[in-house]
């Protein structure tokens, strides 16, 4: 498994309820995408939020990455993204302790 990371801060004029909704739609999209396993996302200090997503294979991510823009689903989690904010990075995962 792979974790994919994407670090970004948010337009000066979107809320979180929004970005909550823009979310949940890009994540319908997701669970259509080849190796997708889960996603989790979050906000930092300062405005920073983060987006986890597992993947089966680093391969999945940077698939689903280069034609995420292009789907309808993503259209409101993208127009919520201050532009040149985002930083992607790929882990391999070494450890998982969630209970079932």
């Amino acid at each position: 498994m792979v974790i994919e990371t994407v670090r970004f801060r948010l337009n000066a004029d979107v809320d979180k309820d929004a970005f909550q909704q823009a979310v949940e739609q890009s994540t319908v999209y997701l669970r259509t995408c080849q190796g997708f396993i889960n996603r989790v996302t979050g906000f930092g200090d300062g405005g920073e939020c983060i987006d986890l997503v597992l993947w089966e294979t680093r391969e999945d991510g940077e698939r689903v990455w280069h034609v995420f823009d292009a789907a309808p689903e993503n259209r409101a989690f993208i127009a919520t993204i201050a532009e040149t904010t985002s930083e992607v990075a790929y882990f391999d995962l070494v450890h998982e302790g969630r209970e079932n």
